[in-house]
């Protein structure tokens, strides 16, 4: 179960097309409309730059790395389970791979 890395910016495009000046997330902070557009934008940068390293075969590490020194997505010394906030487990990395492998 979770959510789709990919599909994230058409969720936020959605959300986008609703009138807001203000947004109250199920996850992180409260955010004007500027930062959702900003964060949408980061998000698919990102995204394209791990599917350029994915699709060039950079090692697994490599990736882990790449996520929690650039983009703050803390992997090592996650616990397997339960999920914990601010970690990304390493089944979460391994899903997160396959997905943008494609």
């Amino acid at each position: 179960m979770g959510g789709s890395f990919l599909e994230w910016t058409k969720t936020l495009d959605g959300a986008l097309t609703l009138k807001f000046d203000t947004v109250i997330p199920g996850h992180g902070p409260v955010s004007t409309r500027d930062e959702v557009v900003t964060f949408r934008a980061n998000l698919e940068a990102m995204r394209n730059r791990m599917i350029r390293l994915i699709k060039t075969g950079t090692p697994k590490s490599d990736i882990v790395k790449t996520l929690e020194e650039d983009y703050g997505w803390k992997a090592t010394g996650c616990p397997p389970s339960p999920p914990t906030a601010g970690c990304l487990q390493f089944q979460q990395v391994d899903a997160f791979i396959a997905e943008l492998k494609g």
